[in-house]
């Protein structure tokens, strides 16, 4: 399988996108926040690397799919939920 230079800057963007929102949410920022901070993350990323390789933004947004990003950040947010709840339970 390989993957398109499109595709892999779509998954370059997303998991950066992911570990921000993780970080944000490791550090006490809100849901909103975290979700912002992703969304900004994957815009710049998308942008940056699109400017630097020369390829389209909209081949980019269309590998990424539709669901990949509120997906991941829903995941991000619910085991940030499960590890504040057992930090709670084990303290």
């Amino acid at each position: 399988m390989s993957m398109t230079r499109e595709q892999l800057t779509a998954l370059f963007a997303t998991v950066l996108g992911l570990l921000v929102c993780a970080i944000t949410l490791h550090v006490g920022g809100g849901w909103a926040d975290s979700i912002a901070a992703a969304f900004l993350t994957y815009v710049a990323t998308v942008i940056g690397l699109a400017v630097k390789m020369r390829i389209s933004l909209v081949a980019i947004v269309t590998a990424t799919g539709r669901g990949s990003i509120i997906a991941g950040v829903v995941v991000v947010l619910l085991l940030s939920s499960v590890a504040r709840s057992l930090a709670t339970v084990m303290s």
